[in-house]
């Protein structure tokens, strides 16, 4: 949904497609499933909103640029998010703030930012990365949260 590097985007649960007006396990349309991987996969919303070829990036994905990158947290056209640099290459990605949505509530639009790996964790819950002021770090949340997805491809 986003038209610029700097615009959130939509949030999405983990697996589907479309926004709503609430975030709860019970419509979230993978209720009750365990998946381990999406990312590529049919259920995967970046392969089914930008078509073949585009993904949700992976755990390892989002783990190697927690590990090879400098990580800001800044303003970028008037929007408060995270820059992250490679210390390898010097390229750089934008990840805007836009919060997370947990049944009608949207929590921190405009501070923090929670993106989707393709990724569950063996013991339940999602990898996101999330992130704020004092925030960075790879954690789980739940699957029927809404939260950011910003697509990879090869």
């Amino acid at each position: 949904g986003a038209t610029s590097p700097e615009k959130p985007g939509n949030l999405y649960a983990w697996g589907e497609s479309t926004t709503k007006s609430e975030y709860s396990d019970i419509n979230y349309s993978l209720h009750g499933q365990f998946i381990r991987a999406i990312s590529g996969t049919s259920l995967d919303t970046a392969t089914k909103l930008w078509g073949e070829g585009w993904r949700m990036p992976t755990y390892d994905e989002f783990n190697e640029l927690l590990e090879y990158c400098d990580w800001t947290y800044t303003e970028f056209n008037g929007r408060i998010g995270a820059i992250m640099t490679s210390r390898v290459n010097q390229q750089s990605i934008f990840l805007p703030a836009a919060g997370s949505i947990e049944g009608k509530t949207h929590h921190n639009p405009k501070t923090c930012g929670g993106y989707w790996t393709g990724t569950a964790q063996p013991e339940g819950g999602i990898y996101n990365w999330i992130y704020g002021a004092p925030l960075h770090y790879i954690t789980a949340a739940e699957e029927w949260s809404g939260q950011s997805i910003r697509p990879v491809t090869k």
